[in-house]
């Protein structure tokens, strides 16, 4: 209810805020989604729970919290659905209070990666300190657009002050601990290719610079928390004269109150990462440290994450519940595989498995086509060249909704522009991430029309439901490998080593024939579908590794291997075929 009292100049928040008071008179859930908005308006980045922790007997909308109320219910529910991320952060809860309960995980593949999201944590020092010295700025006496000339009465004056003099203390500490991190780290830095560079940290160095500037911690700790305390007071003493406040000062001083807490909620980021541990205990798992600079050495970004889910999905998660069940259409990379247990943090002799037959007839309802003539993708300009003329050859011959699945936004960027561009341009509707908008956006309007071109990387190839006729022709443009440049896979590859273990056969080729399976499912989704993939990948029949990926794809599956030329035609012949065949066979 707070946000919907603060003032608003934009006509499109006021119109949400109009909605948002007439369904909370008739809604009895509380879901957003109940008012289908097309796209999430900026507004609604502010409609925040607080947490269950402040709902109290004496809170004014105690018994109408639907937080409040779903929680009551749960005790009584058969059935309890909640996502991943959900799960990973709130098991122990579950546990304790629904004594212990079955737990059934579905897409179950992707369960490591989301325990691995909730317990990365980031801290942009540049982004906090700009903040802090906006909000100084704002407390300048000689601000004749600050708050202190705004609200110019004595008592707030003299708090007003306080809070400016704590700020500057805390602006120069974090400075300090910034460059005391940047020298930590500064001779590891070589020579700038990007703009940036990250670097990483042991967990003993890490632990070691949190020893060492514990007492800048403990000071920055006790500043915020007093700069908390004080803005709680101005907050009361500033509400209780709402009278005689102008909109204009509402509107100032809730956005310095929201700016300073938002200083304040940043700093706890880098507290929960000098408090995380550094050795494997427990089931907390073991995390990585790494430092992120900027080429002029004037930005730092502190992050951390949970490097592995070995002991902690067992002990934080999967303790909580009877034995769980894991589902999935694309869990194994390959019967021998010790990937799925390793992710899932399971015992392979414990594990009981059980296949279930596909009821897809993907004999005649599919093809997949791999081309044989592709360039080096080691040689980034020719292999992108020979991407876009596939892709053109492709277009001309198979007028068909299309999603092109990439591995990296640049790559999709190079393409489009080519795409787009020339004597040569496709004429159809051309999507593509990073350029056309964000994910539910581009999906909305692919889905809207009859035969568009979507672009797509990362969580394109997977959770994206494109039924019947909206998706017809799949385009792989490359093998689904992570980047062996990024800090998180070099330190997963270090760690295998030292394991005994060959991180391309126990990690990257794995988790890349998951993915390649999860991108050829967005293709057949129920019993009346039907599509043709291609994989501009040569790697996928002339590398012993491509044998492995190929034999985990469905037996049935028609598969032909050529050049493009004869890719292209044989694409048109198949849709010309299912055209007038398909459903009647």
């Amino acid at each position: 209810m707070t946000s919907l009292k603060h003032p608003e100049r934009s006509k499109q928040s006021q119109l949400i805020k109009l909605r948002l008071l007439v369904w909370l008179t008739q809604t009895t859930t509380g879901d957003l989604d109940e008012l289908h908005f097309r796209n999430d308006p900026p507004y609604l980045d502010e409609v925040r729970h607080e947490g269950l922790e402040t709902v109290t007997d004496q809170s004014p909308f105690y018994e109408d919290d639907f937080l409040h109320r779903l929680y009551a219910r749960l005790p009584y529910a058969q059935f309890i659905i909640i996502n991943h991320a959900f799960l990973v952060q709130y098991a122990t809860y579950f546990g304790a209070h629904l004594n212990q309960p079955y737990l059934v995980v579905d897409e179950a593949q992707h369960l490591a990666d989301y325990a691995l999201r909730t317990n990365r944590q980031k801290f942009d020092f540049q982004v906090t300190l700009n903040v802090v010295r906006h909000q100084l700025d704002q407390l300048d006496p000689d601000n004749k657009y600050g708050l202190v000339t705004a609200l110019h009465e004595a008592a707030f004056s003299r708090d007003f002050a306080t809070m400016r003099a704590w700020l500057v203390e805390f602006d120069r500490q974090l400075t300090a601990l910034s460059d005391y991190l940047l020298k930590t780290v500064q001779a590891q830095l070589g020579k700038f290719k990007q703009p940036y560079q990250e670097v990483a940290l042991s967990a003993e160095d890490w632990q070691a610079f949190s020893e060492d500037h514990q007492g800048l911690f403990e000071q920055l700790n006790i500043l915020a928390e007093k700069m908390k305390t004080l803005l709680t007071t101005i907050s009361q003493r500033f509400e209780s004269q709402a009278a005689k406040w102008l909109p204009s000062d509402n509107e100032h001083f809730s956005g310095f109150a929201n700016n300073l807490m938002t200083a304040f909620d940043n700093w706890q980021r880098l507290v929960m990462i000098q408090q995380q541990p550094t050795q494997v205990s427990d089931g907390r798992g073991a995390y990585l440290y790494w430092v992120t600079v900027g080429q002029e050495l004037d930005h730092v970004i502190m992050s951390s994450s949970l490097m592995s889910v070995k002991g902690f999905l067992s002990q934080q998660v999967y303790a909580n519940f009877q034995a769980p069940i894991f589902t999935g259409a694309t869990l194994f990379s390959s019967n021998r595989s010790q990937y799925l247990y390793d992710q899932l943090d399971l015992d392979r002799e414990t594990v009981k498995v059980r296949r279930l037959k596909s009821d897809f007839n993907f004999e005649k309802q599919a093809k997949l086509y791999i081309s044989k003539d592709a360039t080096d993708i080691k040689d980034d300009a020719a292999y992108t060249d020979y991407v876009v003329g596939s892709i053109r050859g492709l277009l001309r011959s198979a007028n068909r909704p299309t999603l092109i699945l990439f591995n990296s936004l640049d790559m999709i960027q190079r393409v489009y522009q080519q795409l787009v561009s020339g004597n040569n341009r496709v004429s159809r509707l051309l999507l593509a991430q990073g350029v056309s908008g964000g994910k539910e956006k581009l999906i909305k309007r692919f889905m809207d029309e009859d035969n568009a071109v979507l672009l797509g990387a990362a969580s394109f190839w997977e959770g994206i439901d494109l039924p019947q006729e909206k998706l017809q022709l799949l385009v792989i443009a490359r093998l689904p490998f992570d980047s062996p440049d990024r800090l998180e896979t070099q330190v997963q590859f270090a760690q295998l080593k030292s394991e005994g273990k060959n991180p391309f056969y126990n990690l990257s080729l794995p988790k890349a024939t998951l993915r390649l399976r999860q991108g050829i499912g967005r293709l057949i989704r129920t019993r009346s579908d039907y599509g043709a993939v291609v994989v501009l990948d040569s790697r996928l029949v002339n590398r012993q590794y491509g044998q492995t990926i190929m034999k985990t794809l469905p037996e049935t599956l028609p598969i032909l291997a050529a050049d493009m030329p004869v890719i292209t035609n044989d694409v048109s012949n198949f849709f010309k075929l299912h055209q007038t065949g398909h459903h009647k066979s």
